[in-house]
């Protein structure tokens, strides 16, 4: 495996903007919030803020010092909690030189002081996301248009910790990796895939334009690792499983045809170890109709993703 890749997180100060500031409801969003920031912390990266987050205000006026702070029905834990961790942040200063706006889908705002931090972060090839708050006005991905060089760079927005995934299936892109590199990643992009040992040596078979292996791939490891094992569970029937992963995942996945199975020789070539034990990796998506190919097979209810390679013998 090659080296891990650290990502910079910046606070989105805009996601404090509270349009709803009573108290149960900014009990919540600090909680999440903290869920969040925690989350950030165990992959090792670096988290940050600019002092502008402390004087931001909801919608009835109150500061985020405020209510951190200041006397309040906000949950005590809630905010001893959010507290700790935003003080365990880096604080990174405003640039003085950039400014930009959020374009795209009707947005045309100004953007925070912390979208502008990781749109330079993401402008160096630098892994970046923005970690914003529950209320938060913008969530998944958002382009990020830099003013004084009108770069625009897609920026992810973390809203919960299940957006983790989301960012780091962006980060491949980011650093422009070769398909066999984004093992690097992998355990963060695919939370519910179980990559067993050397298989992504196989992924340096792949035949084709290098950033087009690398989408393609990336979309149809998402598909499997979101919806195989629901669509698994809810059927054994293998033509339906192939149409709901067509529905559900947009991509194309089949089981060995019959003829393919009759072949002993061409079976054991889809046979890996797991442990001490053999398992058959007869399901398979389609990179290309007729190259490249990822198989998988799901034991004891988690998915295995066992062999990337071009094509195996039918």
């Amino acid at each position: 495996m090659t080296d891990s890749i650290i990502a910079n997180y910046f606070v989105d100060e805009n996601g404090f903007k509270f349009h709803d500031d009573s108290d149960e409801v900014i009990s919540e969003a600090f909680t999440e919030f903290s869920k969040i920031l925690v989350e950030a912390k165990k992959g090792g990266g670096e988290t940050y803020h600019t002092e502008l987050v402390w004087g931001v205000c909801t919608s009835s006026g109150r500061r985020l010092t405020d209510l951190l702070y200041g006397p309040s029905g906000i949950d005590a834990d809630a905010r001893r909690l959010l507290y700790g961790l935003l003080h365990k942040c880096q604080n990174r200063e405003s640039p003085s030189l950039a400014d930009g706006v959020l374009v795209g889908d009707g947005l045309a705002e100004t953007a925070s002081t912390g979208a502008i931090l990781c749109a330079l972060d993401l402008e160096n090839q630098q892994p970046a996301a923005l970690l914003t708050t529950n209320q938060s006005s913008i969530r998944g991905i958002a382009l990020i248009r830099i003013s004084q060089t009108e770069a625009e760079l897609q920026a992810s927005y973390i809203a919960e910790v299940n957006d983790f995934k989301y960012f780091w299936r962006q980060v491949p892109e980011i650093c422009n990796l070769q398909p066999h590199a984004i093992e690097t990643v992998a355990q963060q992009a695919f939370p519910e895939s179980n990559f067993i040992e050397g298989v992504w040596s196989g992924a340096k078979e792949f035949e084709g334009e290098i950033a087009t292996i690398r989408g393609t791939l990336i979309s149809h490891l998402s598909g499997l690792d979101d919806h195989f094992l629901s669509v698994y569970g809810e059927t054994n029937d293998p033509n339906r499983i192939a149409a709901e992963m067509g529905s559900r995942a947009g991509i194309d996945c089949s089981k060995e045809s019959n003829r393919t199975r009759r072949n002993s020789k061409a079976m054991s070539s889809r046979v890996r170890s797991i442990g001490s034990k053999d398992l058959s990796f007869e399901w398979h998506t389609k990179l290309e109709a007729h190259r490249n190919r990822i198989h998988f097979a799901v034991d004891d209810g988690k998915l295995y993703i066992g062999i990337f390679c071009r094509h195996l013998e039918i």
